[in-house]
């Protein structure tokens, strides 16, 4: 009986045992969920803050650029709206052509102008290369330099208006592709080059904003 009665009285106790070990199993599971909660929130709060740090310490890129332009605003060449150049492009139907640089689209002004639209595309970050340009091409007026006679700066949205040229680029007479292409003769080249020569002489020594090229 004595035998009887110690095995039920171990097995009590080892299923009490048992039991509790069950129960501290459950509460310790709690609190690593509530611990991987806890610390989810914290590694997300952590890395928002470093986030909002970044972007305040990274320079915007429209600052120095707004910076300019105000500035600029009593200056040629004429600033227009992104508005204006879809209306001016016919929500920029018609693609002149494009690269590395951008895109360029045929365009018309208010008063029957015919115009180049460039729209730009990976610009840099504070708008050095943008500001360099309207700055100074917007001076320029030489026969063989095309002039710029406007722009946009709408947030991240930059875009140069030139005046436009219908004979297209010269790379198809300079180095026609096929027999279709029309040669313009030597003596015709050779114009072409002394333009283009007093073009580039012109940049680098007549303009008063050289140093900028």
């Amino acid at each position: 009986m004595r035998g009887k009665q110690g095995f039920w009285r171990w097995e009590r106790e080892k299923k009490k045992r048992e039991t509790e070990n069950r129960r501290r199993h459950r509460r310790w599971r709690g609190r690593v969920k509530e611990w991987s909660a806890d610390t989810r929130t914290i590694t997300a709060m952590t890395l928002s803050a470093a986030l909002n740090l970044l972007l305040l310490l990274l320079p915007h890129p429209t600052i120095k650029v707004d910076k300019f332009l105000e500035n600029y605003k009593y200056l040629k060449p004429k600033r227009y709206t992104y508005a204006d150049l879809k209306q001016m492009t016919g929500q920029f139907k018609q693609t002149l052509g494009q690269g590395g640089y951008g895109s360029v689209f045929k365009g018309m002004l208010s008063n029957g102008t015919l115009v180049a639209v460039k729209v730009l595309k990976n610009l840099d970050v504070d708008g050095e290369e943008f500001i360099n340009e309207v700055g100074t091409m917007g001076k320029i007026h030489h026969v063989n330099v095309v002039r710029l006679l406007g722009f946009c700066a709408d947030r991240l949205k930059r875009t140069l208006v030139y005046e436009f040229m219908p004979n297209e680029s010269l790379e198809k007479y300079i180095f026609p592709r096929n027999g279709n292409d029309h040669f313009l003769g030597w003596e015709k080249l050779q114009k072409i080059a002394i333009g283009i020569a007093k073009g580039i002489e012109y940049l680098h020594q007549g303009c008063d904003q050289h140093s900028s090229f």
